[in-house]
């Protein structure tokens, strides 16, 4: 039993062309696809049967009615009766085809459409056998020569130098707020005595 792997998965796909997973679930809903067909023709069938043979009794005294092809018809009861009972053989077979089905899944991932991590390097497809991997790669184009030997370097803007007091900067407004300023508090300067005195 081996775990599929993305490596597996690829090679198998590349190989057949879909995903194992897509197999598998075609497999599913052809086998969905005959099981609903089944339980129609099952519904079809015992509604094309008179009520007799079905184990309906018709009650002493009553008459059943007929269609125009000399059919007997059911009665409401009979016909909820006979739908319950193909709508419960609809479920259980819908039931058993995907527990089985889950587990034939699981069967096929681990046990059939895998390919051992160990094998998948060796693993040669049909379109890779004209394939010859004894020369190297040829080196990509080098790129155009360039006067430089090294990278070029950034270049940095020289610094701005400090504002100065006396000078007025043209380029902008002064910026001004639409909500009242509030007052400057002075600036408190501390004068501390000299130790000379």
């Amino acid at each position: 039993m081996t775990t599929p792997t993305a490596a597996s998965t690829a090679l198998l796909t590349e190989h057949f062309g879909w995903t194992p997973l897509m197999f598998i679930d075609d497999i599913i809903n052809t086998v969905n696809a005959i099981a609903n067909a089944t339980v129609s023709s099952v519904e079809t069938f015992l509604f094309s049967q008179r009520p007799e043979l079905l184990g309906f009794k018709t009650p002493p005294g009553q008459t059943r009615e007929v269609d125009e092809d000399g059919q007997t018809l059911f009665t409401e009861q009979e016909e909820d009766e006979l739908r319950q009972g193909v709508h419960k053989l609809e479920t259980l077979m819908d039931n058993a085809v995907d527990t089985t089905f889950d587990k034939f899944e699981i069967f096929l991932m681990r046990n059939v459409l895998v390919v051992k991590e160990s094998l998948v390097g060796w693993c040669r497809l049909a379109h890779y056998k004209t394939f010859q991997a004894s020369s190297p790669p040829p080196p990509p184009p080098s790129p155009p020569s360039t006067p430089w030997t090294s990278p070029p370097r950034l270049l940095l803007a020289p610094p701005k130098p400090p504002p100065s007091s006396h000078s007025v900067n043209v380029s902008s407004p002064p910026r001004t707020s639409p909500f009242p300023s509030k007052p400057k508090k002075p600036k408190t300067r501390w004068y501390y005595p000299s130790s000379e005195n």
